[in-house]
Formats: C-alpha cells, structure tokens, sequence
C-alpha cells in the first residue's frame, strides 16, 4: 500500500474503533460461558461497531471526525464493560430485569453494590479498555 493512500489514511481509526470488539473476542473467550453465547455477544458487537462506523466514515476528515470516533469508541467501550462485567460477575447475559433491579435500590444498597462491584478484576478490565483512549 501507499503511504498517503486512503486505505492507510484510514487503518488507525478503524483500530480505535474496533478496540472494544478485540477486547471483547480476548476477555470474552475467558468470561462468557457457552460457545455460542460467546458467538452471539461477538457478532452483536460487530454489528453495533459498524452501525455507528458507517456514519462516521461519511464525515470529512477533521476535529468533528475523529472527536465523533473517540465519542463513539468511549460508548462501545462502556457496552463491551458492561457484558463483560456483566458475565464476570453473574455468567449470564444482561437482561431488563437486571437493570429494573439495579435501578430499583435504595442508595445504601447501590452503594453495598457498587463496592462489591468493582474489584480488582473488573477494574483491570476497565483499563484495559480505556488504554488506547487516552
């Protein structure tokens, strides 16, 4: 390939964006319980990665592009956190009765929750998926 071709132009976006769907193909092998769980989780984050890339792509390069990628590769990464935490504490897919139960707390049981929540572990996780942020 060229050096100024658009192909090269555009390979460190498209890792940026894609990082989160790495992550979750390397975490998620060790995580989600059953193969085919772990399948679906991998093509649902495919997907959701390249519905919000397509648009991106459209965009002329400049500030609003890459800050619209970085917003957009921020907001895959909190999801892919979210399964993955998800699955590392429970070995079950996030549901909306998950969420109806974490919503419906008092504040002292959100915050017994969120104590026990972030480990070690999970806190690993979230670093590693902000590392190529920052």
């Amino acid at each position: 390939m060229k050096p100024n071709s658009p192909v090269t132009a555009i390979m460190p976006f498209l890792c940026l964006m894609f990082y989160p769907l790495v992550v979750l193909i390397l975490i998620g092998w060790l995580i989600i319980p059953g193969f085919k769980v772990y399948i679906k989780e991998i093509v649902d984050v495919f997907l959701t990665t390249s519905l919000v890339l397509i648009p991106v792509l459209f965009i002329p390069t400049g500030k609003f592009r890459s800050r619209l990628a970085l917003f957009f590769t921020y907001l895959l990464a909190a999801l892919v956190f979210v399964k993955l935490s998800f699955y590392y504490h429970y070995e079950v897919k996030i549901n909306a009765s998950a969420f109806f139960v974490i919503f419906e707390t008092y504040a002292s049981e959100a915050s017994d929750f969120l104590r026990n929540y972030f480990d070690k572990i999970v806190l690993l996780l979230m670093g590693l998926l902000l590392l190529p942020l920052q």
